[in-house]
């Protein structure tokens, strides 16, 4: 069933196996880190609903990612990060506990790569996993870095569950590189931005969307 009234959104009836898409007004972010336009920081904190004291979570790499470490309210969580935006977020908070893979530090993609199998990683059972996409289609989430990719496959291997932010105003063309199939997004958190003919075709393939409008002014 869609709950949303657009009118540039196609009229014919979306079939009865298609996914539910929650729409709802994003209320106003907890995270509040400078260069987060008004879409970036509902998708954010909408995220941050996802976010369960007590359970391990992996956090992608990306703006998105760094805004919703920003927001995290609650000290009783776990985290995993290759990006070191996310980690200068949570460090200085005592009570959440960081764990830190092992790698190289580049500066420059501001992530943390392992060229090997890493010992960390192997050994970390998450709930869930955020991934922050720089485009979506039919053959997946989709990011514009070969390092980042090969990175984040790894990582998606521990996780039970994998959510997906997406703000429709940094989508690339240049994202290219699928990083996963639709199939493995357990949740879709994007802004009401999105383009009609993604939406459907994301709804087609039976994505649970959550979708956010930003709130006024």
């Amino acid at each position: 069933m869609f709950h949303n009234s657009r009118e540039s959104w196609p009229k014919e009836p979306w079939p009865t196996n298609a996914a539910r898409v929650e729409a709802v007004e994003a209320p106003r972010s907890r995270a509040t880190s400078p260069g987060g336009d008004g879409r970036s920081q509902a998708v954010a904190a909408a995220g941050l609903n996802y976010v369960q004291p007590g359970v391990p979570t992996i956090i992608g790499h990306g703006p998105l990612a760094r805004l919703l470490a920003d927001g995290i309210a609650t000290d009783d969580c776990h985290i995993l990060s290759p990006s070191i935006d996310v980690i200068r977020a949570l460090l200085p908070r005592p009570n959440v506990r960081m764990t830190l893979p092992s790698g190289t530090c580049f500066p420059d993609r501001g992530i943390i790569v392992s060229p090997y199998d890493d010992p960390i990683l192997r050994h970390f059972a998450a709930g869930r996993i955020f991934i922050c996409a720089e485009g979506l289609s039919a053959e997946g989430v989709l990011l514009r870095d070969a390092v980042v990719v090969q990175t984040l496959r790894q990582w998606l291997a521990r996780a039970s569950e994998v959510v997906v932010l997406a703000c429709s105003r940094h989508f690339s063309p240049a994202a290219g590189l699928s990083l996963c199939p639709l199939s493995r997004i357990g949740t879709l958190i994007v802004d009401d931005g999105i383009p009609a003919d993604l939406l459907k075709t994301l709804v087609m393939a039976g994505v649970k969307i959550h979708m956010v409008t930003p709130p006024a002014g």
